[in-house]
């Protein structure tokens, strides 16, 4: 973990109130920060749960990002969703949230995901880029269909968009920019601040 002085990815923090986030590209280093201080929450969670307090701390994840590996932006999103039955998890949109930022933003709580005003936003297909033989680009080519469905799937559990919306979007064939206000009302967050 890089210093506390909030150079690098993620905000670290184990003091009331429990901050993390990402802030830069969503990849290993990046999903291995946020990884680990989400479940060391949840340990203390549990901890307190044990000692009979009653209400658990919330977190708060910040988002950031251009985006990143889906492969990652999974593996954060599963623990998010694992944080959030045990706690209230607060996602705050800042600066930007793009691509597979989007969906960490639509991961915390319902009524909990927040946007800043000003804040840019991009959704797009998965992009995906492979060479090789034949067999290893159909490989890939598989792969990359199966990610699609599954960010579609996850998309359309944590947003007001239907699959068939997010279709209709994709087949823009396009980066689609969007704000805070259609953040909203699509169901990416919650409140404007």
């Amino acid at each position: 973990m890089e210093g506390e002085n909030g150079e690098g990815g993620i905000i670290n923090s184990l003091v009331e109130p429990r901050f993390t986030g990402i802030y830069d590209t969503v990849d290993e280093k990046s999903a291995r920060e946020a990884i680990n201080e989400l479940l060391s929450f949840l340990h203390f969670s549990k901890s307190d749960e044990e000692s009979g307090n009653a209400s658990p701390i919330p977190v708060e994840f910040i988002v950031s990002t251009h985006g990143g590996v889906a492969v990652e932006m999974f593996a954060v999103y599963d623990v998010m969703r694992l944080v959030r039955n045990h706690m209230p998890l607060c996602t705050f949109g800042v600066g930007k949230v793009m691509s597979s930022g989007l969906l960490l933003l639509a991961a915390g709580t319902k009524g909990q995901r927040m946007i800043g005003k000003n804040t840019r936003l991009m959704f797009h297909d998965v992009v995906a880029s492979s060479d090789g033989h034949l067999f290893e680009i159909e490989d890939s080519l598989k792969e990359t269909k199966k990610i699609k469905d599954v960010y579609h799937e996850c998309l359309a559990a944590e947003t007001n968009l239907t699959r068939k919306q997010l279709k209709s979007l994709i087949n823009r064939r396009k980066n689609i920019y969007f704000s805070a206000e259609e953040a909203v009302e699509w169901g990416f967050a919650d409140l404007i601040v």
